[in-house]
């Protein structure tokens, strides 16, 4: 029998759908005080694809833009 998994969506490099990369992770276990829950379904949110395109302004500790 397979050991249980999760399918995953990583980013591997900032830019176009080709740096993202489908892969199997383990499950997470849960620690002492934690719950594991299972996702049925995700999607992503513009602020999502702003980030993986590397156009999202970062902050400096201040509150400045970098």
């Amino acid at each position: 029998m397979r050991e249980p998994h999760n399918r995953v969506v990583q980013v591997r490099r900032f830019g176009g759908p080709d740096g993202l990369e489908v892969v199997d992770a383990p499950l997470p276990t849960a620690g002492r005080g934690e719950v594991r829950v299972r996702v049925l379904a995700s999607a992503l949110e513009y602020t999502d694809v702003v980030i993986r395109r590397h156009l999202y302004p970062r902050r400096c500790a201040d509150g400045r833009h970098s």
